[in-house]
């Protein structure tokens, strides 16, 4: 069973559900941000899920582009080498770069509700069948170059 991340703007909650309905449709365990408790912080168990997640799905909305949390969870995944699968439900104005490079799925490039979910959970267990390396790490340009590894004989 896949554990997948959703990560989504709080207004779009009847788009999230509905993703979170077919994933566990589909067999795949959805995590979903709980409500915040006074006085707890959560966002220790955010980031927790994200990096033990077999993936993140950013649910691409308007809101969720304008959403510093989400920008934060789909950032730190990619930090972490754990796979981002962004889902376009409606084309927001201005899309960061980065999340643009990810090749998104685009639900509204559908004309049937049904043929994109169809497509989408075809095309989701293939990506998370295949393997995933993560990212090397990016040095910064004035880093010092790396130490050369010694043989221990």
């Amino acid at each position: 069973m896949k554990h997948l991340y959703l990560s989504f703007s709080p207004r779009d909650n009847r788009i999230m559900a509905e993703m979170r309905d077919r994933l566990l449709h589909q067999g795949f365990k959805p995590w979903i941000d709980p409500e915040p408790h006074p006085g707890g912080d959560w966002r220790f168990l955010i980031d927790d899920a994200i990096q033990n997640s077999d993936a993140v799905i950013v649910i691409v909305t308007p809101n969720s582009v304008n959403s510093d949390y989400v920008t934060y969870e789909w950032a730190l995944a990619l930090g972490l080498g754990v796979q981002v699968i962004p889902v376009i439900f409606k084309k927001p104005d201005n899309m960061h770069p980065r999340l643009m490079t990810l090749n998104p799925f685009n639900f509204y490039g559908f004309k049937d509700p049904a043929h994109f979910w169809d497509y989408f959970l075809r095309e989701l267990k293939r990506i998370l069948s295949a393997p995933h390396a993560a990212p090397p790490p990016v040095m910064p340009e004035n880093a010092p170059p790396p130490l050369p590894s010694v043989s221990r004989s």
